[in-house]
């Protein structure tokens, strides 16, 4: 009985936007669609500690799209506008609550991923480089969402923002490394921001979910065959985490995102030492050894910082004071340039 109350309710819904009666449709539709999108995340919520709100949102502005389409078929004008705003910016709400857009394309020599659906978002990747015994220190201290790559034994940080044109989102960006800098430099850590390019595998890849046992979550973080993890902290706890297992036949996903939100959050330094069990990071290796030069030397002129050795067109060989020669792009030097000076 109860679905044919709701398909009476969603049918009603239609005859009054026809109408041009919104004002109906509204509560009409709610009662159509909130329980079956409840019922899905209380679901969720019951699977190993999931309890991620983006599926609601999703789903909720997917409906109003929906509504508005259905609107403008029937001559709708004001219904129209009011139904697709309030779906794009649900959708927009529940991309940036979730992590990352599964549709960020590379620009060319750029260290920024531009969303294609919601083209005034903006992403960067930049690898946390710590010295031996500074990871923990390093991810407690950071606060922003990280993914831990146990195959480069390595965490990457994912810096998101919003803006019209490429060069303001490329400087907001390095502007939030200057300062996340401030935070990681003491802890013995450094950020290197990465060609867009090399950085969209670390976004989105063919793999498996694999959910984590949260009732006994140190042994799984260092014992279950993930390949990649989420993290997704709240001050100095971890508030939701997502384990990818690598799959060349799997379904591609945006590896960024934390589907398992954890009732109880968690000690980052708990998880951290957790995912050191799994593999060490190795270091510190030429590009850490240069960042540390340019963060002892801030003020100091630029010139006598970066010496560059040889270029060929695309990659520039540098190095800092008393450092091993690296090698950056055009568009890592710049904002290296902006971000340590």
């Amino acid at each position: 009985m109860g679905w044919k109350l709701k398909s009476l309710a969603f049918l009603s819904a239609l005859v009054a936007l026809g109408a041009g009666a919104a004002i109906i449709a509204i509560p009409l539709l709610l009662y159509a669609f909130l329980p079956w999108l409840l019922a899905r995340r209380r679901r969720a919520s019951t699977d190993g500690g999931v309890a991620s709100p983006r599926p609601l949102l999703k789903y909720s502005g997917i409906v109003f799209l929906l509504v508005g389409l259905i609107a403008f078929a029937s001559g709708g004008t004001f219904s129209v506008v009011f139904f697709a705003g309030v779906g794009v910016a649900i959708l927009y709400l529940s991309t940036r609550r979730s992590g990352l857009p599964g549709s960020l394309a590379p620009q060319e020599e750029s260290i920024m991923l531009r969303d294609r659906l919601l083209p005034l978002r903006w992403c960067s990747v930049a690898e946390v480089k710590v010295g031996p015994g500074n990871l923990e220190k390093a991810l407690v201290a950071l606060n922003e969402r990280f993914v831990f790559s146990v195959e480069k034994a390595a965490a990457f940080v994912f810096l998101q923002t919003s803006a019209l044109t490429e060069a303001e989102a490329e400087r907001k960006v390095v502007g939030r490394i200057r300062d996340i800098s401030k935070i990681l430099i003491p802890a013995g850590a450094y950020l290197l921001p990465l060609e867009a390019a090399e950085a969209v595998p670390l976004v989105r890849c063919a793999c498996q979910e694999v959910k984590l046992d949260v009732n006994n979550l140190d042994h799984a973080l260092a014992t279950m065959p993930y390949d990649s993890l989420a993290v997704h902290p709240r001050g100095h706890l971890v508030a939701a985490l997502g384990a990818y297992r690598s799959d060349s036949g799997g379904p591609w996903r945006t590896v960024a995102r934390a589907g398992q939100c954890l009732r109880k959050p968690v000690l980052m330094w708990e998880v951290v030492k957790a995912i050191e069990q799994r593999k060490k990071p190795v270091g510190p290796d030429a590009e850490t050894v240069f960042l540390s030069s340019l963060a002892a030397t801030r003020g100091a002129n630029i010139g006598e910082r970066i010496v560059q050795t040889r270029s060929d067109g695309v990659k520039h060989t540098v190095k800092s004071l008393r450092t091993p020669e690296i090698e950056l792009s055009k568009a890592q030097l710049r904002a290296l340039v902006r971000a340590y000076s």
